[in-house]
């Protein structure tokens, strides 16, 4: 049964949302925080979920076993470039959609390289 959160939720502005021992809370369209007992699946995993998720984890090891002067490349091109993601979240979004060109973009106007390295 899900119930509106008491103000401990709420500080200084901002809302809590996600799975919080053992709860989950999100914000309704009322802008009130909601909470409710956190369940399990209802199931196991789809394939394609499993195939997804390991996508991901493919990516966080690939970006792990980068030099560290490959990784510093791209966390200050994300910050060179003012992106709203931080240098992981651009590699993330390379990785696991490929798009070379937008990278190779990112690299004309930064002056550094960031696809030297091939997963």
């Amino acid at each position: 049964m899900a119930m509106t959160a008491p103000f401990p939720w709420k500080f200084c502005g901002t809302n809590i949302q996600g799975d919080i021992d053992g709860l989950t809370l999100y914000v309704s369209s009322r802008g009130k925080v909601v909470a409710f007992l956190r369940a399990p699946p209802d199931k196991p995993p789809s394939p394609d979920q499993i195939s997804i998720r390991n996508r991901w984890r493919a990516a966080g090891a690939a970006w792990a076993a980068l030099p560290e002067g490959q990784r510093t490349n791209w966390l200050n091109v994300a910050r060179q470039l003012r992106l709203r993601i931080g240098g992981y979240n651009l590699w993330t979004y390379w990785y696991t959609t490929g798009q070379d060109e937008v990278i190779r973009t990112m690299e004309r106007r930064s002056g550094l390289a960031l696809l030297t390295y091939t997963p």
